[in-house]
């Protein structure tokens, strides 16, 4: 109901001026929803690519304490079984969390693949990578690893997410 003033005009808005600025919103929103969408996704890489980082970053010291990478497991892929019992305390304490808590942006585990020291002395190659199905292979001096399980980031021309923590082959 419209009131009238005292010059007798009726003041207030009409049914169709209302929802004329409803569906202005509304598209105005939905605009903001798409942009805000795809930088949720770049934000997701960004993180994934900062764990790496971190994680990288945690092996080398592990390698400061213990002088070498004879405590990790070349047969697990997670950061969980990668490590020796005492392996995971030197490693965590570097990371500042739970290795098991440790979960890219799309709730998989960190892997690690390593060849290091199969021929029996330091020389091999350990990489830290994010883990999709049928993703990308780590392709580092001539050498295959993590074969068709590397993420690939879709915000970086499809660069497989990995990063090289050990790479001594001579």
């Amino acid at each position: 109901m419209r009131l009238a003033d005292k010059h007798g005009r009726k003041k207030g808005f009409s049914l169709v001026e209302i929802l004329v600025v409803l569906v202005i919103m509304a598209i105005i929103t939905g605009g903001g929803m798409m942009i805000m969408g795809g930088s949720s996704d770049r934000a997701k890489y960004a993180r994934a690519q900062q764990d790496l980082d971190v994680i990288q970053q945690a092996m080398v010291q592990y390698y400061n304490v213990r002088g070498s990478y004879d405590g990790v497991n070349k047969s697990a892929e997670t950061l969980e079984g990668a490590f020796d019992t005492n392996g995971k305390k030197i490693f965590q304490s570097f990371v500042g969390k739970p290795i098991g808590e440790w979960k890219d942006p799309w709730g998989n585990e960190y892997r690690i693949e390593s060849t290091y020291g199969e021929s029996g002395s330091g020389k091999g190659t350990i990489i830290a990578y994010c883990y999709e199905a049928g993703g990308g292979t780590a392709s580092i001096s001539g050498e295959n690893l993590a074969s068709g399980k590397v993420r690939k980031d879709a915000t970086n021309n499809d660069k497989e997410m990995f990063r090289i923590v050990y790479n001594v082959n001579y």
